[in-house]
């Protein structure tokens, strides 16, 4: 199988793309560095095929996404003080930039597109662990961007509409990044 993983130098993403790898599978990687560093790639990097670019570039989303059968999505920016000093940036690259990649891969008759969420967009709620059930309570501009993300209308009518087109699945998986990074660094 082939994947493209967007964010894929960050901390969460390149830890998937080595265990990707390592289960036998090709691997491409979009990502923009602004937050990713290519030491995470190290390992691998003779092993994948390495795009930098921005989930903002229409064009760079078809050409990392050609010919991937699934894609992981974890570009965003996750910053809470420069989604403050930057709201727009940070809103542009977390929704539109997903909106980017499904169409991307409508396009490129992806399987499956999963994304990752942050237990931000839930706010400081008492109920503990966070679930998806929860009503949103975003406290920054990066939750904010966050919850239109994973669960703001747009995106689901976007994403039902590239599966009406194209008979991609349908099902965009919001994933908690934290729980991620928990069993990435374990």
């Amino acid at each position: 199988m082939r994947y493209l993983v967007t964010g894929g130098a960050g901390f969460i993403g390149s830890h998937l793309v080595e265990r990707l790898v390592a289960e036998g599978h090709e691997v491409v990687v979009l990502d923009d560095l602004s937050a990713g560093r290519r030491e995470h790639l190290a390992n691998v990097r003779n092993r994948i095929r390495f795009i930098r670019g921005s989930v903002l570039s229409a064009e760079a989303c078809r050409r990392a996404t050609e010919g991937c059968d699934y894609i992981l999505h974890h570009a965003a920016i996750t910053s809470v003080p420069l989604s403050t000093s930057d709201p727009i940036t940070a809103h542009a690259v977390n929704t539109t930039g997903t909106v980017n990649i499904l169409f991307a891969a409508h396009r490129a008759n992806v399987r499956r597109v999963v994304f990752a969420g942050s237990t931000s967009a839930y706010g400081d709620t008492p109920e503990l662990p966070n679930h998806e059930e929860q009503l949103p309570r975003p406290l920054s501009p990066y939750a904010a961007s966050s919850t239109a993300r994973t669960q703001a209308r747009p995106h689901q009518v976007a994403a039902r509409e590239v599966a009406r087109r194209g008979g991609m699945r349908a099902n965009v998986t919001a994933v908690v990044a934290e729980a991620l990074m928990a069993s990435a660094a374990g």
